[in-house]
């Protein structure tokens, strides 16, 4: 069986894997746009810093990237992050220091005290039951006030994901803390709760050394495949009972297709293929065609990686 696997990112490096393992006779064969594996995920050194383009770790909370880095024998390469790095700011007015701890939200200034207030009636707000899922803006605003949304989930939206809540599916970006309301009717119930089982819906930050590149490398070396870097999909197409995937080097013929792109660039592969599908997956991000797009993430790495160059070069 021949497979064609559309992306070599992280989602499709794992794809390739797994498949490898239960099937060891298939012919593998990975198209990737860019000239090298990881997708959004590279490490750089620039005049001895390292930068991460991408994620810069996972959480261990979460099972399925431990299990990737363990089954793939990586293990020796996970760097936990440090308890004195842990540290995160907020800029309003001024920076001020992510508190940690109730004492220290009592007394952090970025928010009023009538605002500090409506956090803490989190506990007698209703939980949510029909189970329809929210944007983190609407979760964050029913249940721990607007204040806390605009200071705190904007700043984490922008962190992890260079976005903003009113653009985030909470179900699909924090299922663990959308759980906490679902089991225990509220987050801070839920958190009392799992505080005195000893475990909560937190995690420890960890990488791997020399980045998370390395993952992504090591990934590249253990699995046995055919690679096609810098060969952009362009559509997948029906060939009888195969499937027929076109790129700018020509058409190749599959038996079996994943595609581990994002939605906005896999809405024009499978245009022929669903049309119904292809407008759905455009639909996910607002204004997308299906050109190249830049994040602000990568902006913001782009601004900085180029500031160190300059002043490196001084």
């Amino acid at each position: 069986m021949r497979i064609g696997i559309i992306g070599a990112g992280l989602s499709g490096l794992a794809t390739a894997f797994y498949l490898r393992r239960a099937l060891p006779g298939a012919e593998l064969v990975i198209f990737e746009a860019e000239a090298a594996p990881g997708g959004k995920l590279h490490t750089e050194q620039v005049e001895g810093f390292r930068f991460e383009a991408g994620a810069n770790g996972f959480l261990t909370n979460k099972p399925d990237s431990l299990r990737l880095v363990e089954d793939s024998g990586a293990s020796q390469y996970l760097l936990p992050s440090s308890d004195l790095a842990r540290k995160r700011f907020i800029y309003t007015d001024r920076l001020h220091r992510m508190p940690e701890s109730p004492p220290l939200f009592a007394k952090s200034k970025l928010l009023t005290w009538p605002q500090k207030l409506r956090v803490m009636g989190e506990f007698i707000v209703p939980a949510r039951r029909d189970g329809a899922d929210e944007t983190l803006r609407e979760f964050g605003d029913r249940r721990l006030g607007r204040a806390f949304t605009s200071v705190f989930l904007d700043a984490m939206s922008a962190g992890i994901y260079g976005s903003t809540p009113e653009k985030i599916s909470v179900q699909a970006a924090f299922p663990l803390v959308v759980a906490l309301e679902r089991e225990h009717g509220g987050l801070f119930r839920g958190m009392l709760a799992k505080r005195k089982k000893g475990a909560g819906p937190g995690g420890v930050l960890t990488s791997t050394t020399g980045g998370i590149g390395t993952l992504v490398r090591h990934l590249h070396g253990v699995i046995d495949a055919e690679w096609r870097f810098a060969e952009p999909v362009s559509a997948v197409e029906r060939a009888g009972e195969r499937f027929s995937i076109h790129t700018r080097r020509g058409v190749a013929e599959v038996d079996r297709v994943a595609i581990c792109a994002t939605s906005f660039a896999a809405a024009g592969m499978v245009q022929s293929l669903d049309a119904e599908l292809a407008r759905r997956l455009a639909a996910l991000v607002p204004g997308v065609g299906h050109g190249h797009r830049t994040s602000v993430g990568d902006k913001s790495f782009l601004r900085l990686r180029d500031r160190v160059k300059r002043c490196s070069d001084r």
